[in-house]
């Protein structure tokens, strides 16, 4: 009896809780899982994907079937869930332009988050070596639980939990830095970050996030719960060897995480929605309606 109820009490202390909110359904229809994305339903209106469990060595990713369009302004609204008591590693919200239908998850877990390029480089990379791997046409809002300050961290002034935004598919995202002594250490991949803000992310509670779009002033602004808003501006269009440009004129919204091999860093991750545009054509509130 004492062996069964260890058993219970560990692994619904891994379960994230009920999302605060309404949130919209997630059926299979509506969006696609890859490797550990896997669709939580506490009830019809209390659904959440777990971006990965509780263990080591996971990725996993969700994304809706129907991309959102740059031709009007939207709304995007959901809330985050990372485990307390662990270290790592982190995940990330993306746009992916509707032309990029071939990656869907990264080559990758740890510290690239399932997102980026890989963490480590031959010893002298050319541009392929930097986004191998990667999901391409993409634009990146990471929530990294644990500073890779050695690798993908190396930069940027960062120095412990983060967010910050960046683009995983082109190979002026990332530089070389040669970690130890030579010749026996390693050539690290290493993630320019933009606008980073540190904050504690393991808290084990859902945080509302949100993403808006200004097609007048061409201009994304995202805030997370806590935080002032960061715009990023000259969202569409632009050079496309320094951001992604959205060609196409439509994004896929998704989400990706990974875990590390260290078993005492590993977290459960999770994101649930509460508000996207042009893929569901209602909110929470006009669905209870119903």
């Amino acid at each position: 009896l004492l062996l069964l109820l260890f058993f219970f009490r560990t692994t619904v202390s891994e379960a994230a809780p009920v999302p605060p909110v309404p949130t919209l359904p997630l059926s299979s229809g509506l969006v696609r899982m890859e490797e550990n994305g896997n669709l939580q339903n506490s009830s019809p209106t209390n659904q959440y994907i777990q971006v990965t469990p509780s263990k080591t060595n996971q990725k996993g990713a969700v994304w809706f079937n129907q991309p959102i369009s740059f031709e009007n302004d939207f709304d995007i609204e959901m809330y985050v869930y990372i485990q307390s008591g662990g270290t790592g590693d982190g995940m990330g919200v993306l746009l992916k332009d509707s032309s990029e239908t071939s990656t869907w998850i990264g080559g990758h877990r740890a510290g690239t988050l399932g997102i980026y390029g890989p963490e480590t480089l031959p010893s002298k990379p050319v541009n392929n070596d930097f986004i191998n791997g990667a999901i391409s046409k993409s634009f990146a809002i990471e929530f990294d639980n644990y500073d890779n300050k050695n690798g993908m961290d190396y930069s940027d002034a960062i120095t412990g939990n983060h967010i910050a935004y960046s683009y995983p598919g082109l190979p002026a995202s990332y530089s070389a830095h040669y970690d130890g002594l030579w010749p026996f250490g390693n050539n690290m991949n290493v993630l320019k970050h933009n606008s980073v803000q540190q904050i504690s992310l393991a808290t084990g509670t859902w945080k509302k996030f949100t993403m808006k779009y200004s097609k007048a002033a061409n201009q994304l602004t995202y805030q997370y719960e806590g935080l002032p808003a960061v715009s990023v501006p000259n969202f569409v269009g632009g050079s496309e060897t320094a951001k992604e440009t959205f060609a196409s004129g439509k994004a896929y919204l998704g989400f990706a995480g990974a875990t590390g091999a260290n078993a005492g860093a590993v977290q459960e991750m999770a994101v649930t929605f509460t508000k996207v545009p042009n893929v569901l054509d209602m909110n929470v509130e006009k669905q209870i309606s119903l």
